[in-house]
């Protein structure tokens, strides 16, 4: 009886390494797993950053061009005005 009870144990003991081993290999797996969605993030976090950055500096670029748009059109309009007025003053 004594005999079965340590060999009860054994195996009880066996089993329960067999499953602890299991679970380390699976804690490891989803630490990595973990790992590399946060690397992944981060990387794509940088991404925006650049992205974000470059479409800023794209806007600034357009705003100015509007600007110098609206000036060329202020200018045109003068010039328009001066030729009116030159022409007519040729024809009085």
């Amino acid at each position: 009886m004594e005999i079965a009870k340590r060999e009860y144990i054994e195996k009880l003991k066996k089993e329960l390494d067999v499953v602890e081993e299991k679970w380390q290999q699976i804690s490891m797996q989803n630490a990595m797993v973990g790992e590399d969605y946060r690397s992944q993030g981060v990387k794509l976090m940088e991404a925006i950053a650049a992205l974000t950055q470059t479409v800023e500096e794209k806007d600034m670029v357009i705003e100015e061009a509007n600007q110098r748009a609206t000036n060329l059109e202020y200018d045109i309009l003068a010039l328009k005005q001066v030729n009116e007025n030159s022409c007519m003053a040729f024809e009085d």
